[in-house]
């Protein structure tokens, strides 16, 4: 819990102990399983790192990061989906989503940072998408706070909407639906930046096909 947040009643211990990490405090990398391994440059998450999805509204950042979240529950780490009113489970499910290794806190409005405080120390990946404008001196303690205890925090934002330098951004620079009939996949052209020499990469991914999985990934310099 920050500081600067309210008094509130702490997590149960048996909780705690029930969501803690299964990774060793060596360990400082979150798998991801295949192919979600094949979206990030070193096939796995960095503890300690923000990732920012980065779209416009409607294009598809919230699908993106909830695969991301599906690479790492199925590789056996624990998530959470923070500030999104309606998650969509049955399409979490279909992304590949353990929802048994997956805590949802749907609206915790102002108080959000608050909430990912106190579930950075149980949970490895935190999908979050800020209620309005996050102000910097807010962003810059929620990762400190994230890069000390080890957890990744992925933020689910407009381009451009989080203020501090994340490590990762994965960037939709367009989207489009496929289908004949019906809706089947939505075809996202990514574009991967980041911090300590991360190549600018682009690539066409598409997600999910009709069996729920994702396709095409690979990466182009």
């Amino acid at each position: 819990m920050f500081a600067f947040s309210p008094p509130r009643p702490p997590i149960p211990e048996e909780l705690v102990a029930k969501i803690r990490p299964v990774s060793l405090a060596g360990d400082r990398r979150v798998a991801l399983a295949a192919p979600w391994s094949g979206l990030l440059p070193e096939m796995s998450l960095r503890r300690g790192s923000t990732l920012v999805v980065a779209s416009a509204p409607g294009s598809g950042g919230l699908t993106l990061a909830l695969g991301l979240l599906a690479g790492a529950t199925a590789a056996g780490s624990w998530g959470a989906v923070v500030g999104v009113d309606n998650p969509g489970v049955v399409a979490m499910a279909d992304l590949g989503v353990d929802l048994a290794r997956t805590l949802l806190v749907p609206r915790p409005r102002g108080l959000w940072a608050e909430v990912v405080g106190d579930l950075i120390d149980g949970i490895d990946v935190i999908v979050l998408r800020p209620p309005g404008r996050v102000a910097p001196r807010l962003a810059r303690r929620v990762a400190d706070r994230v890069r000390e205890r080890g957890a990744v925090l992925v933020p689910v934002v407009d381009a451009g909407g989080w203020p501090v330098p994340p490590d990762l951004t994965l960037g939709i620079a367009q989207a489009r639906w496929r289908g004949t009939s019906r809706l089947e996949s939505r075809a996202m052209t990514l574009q991967l930046t980041g911090r300590g020499g991360v190549r600018p990469r682009q690539h066409t991914v598409e997600m999910p096909d009709r069996h729920g999985r994702l396709r095409g990934v690979a990466w182009s310099d």
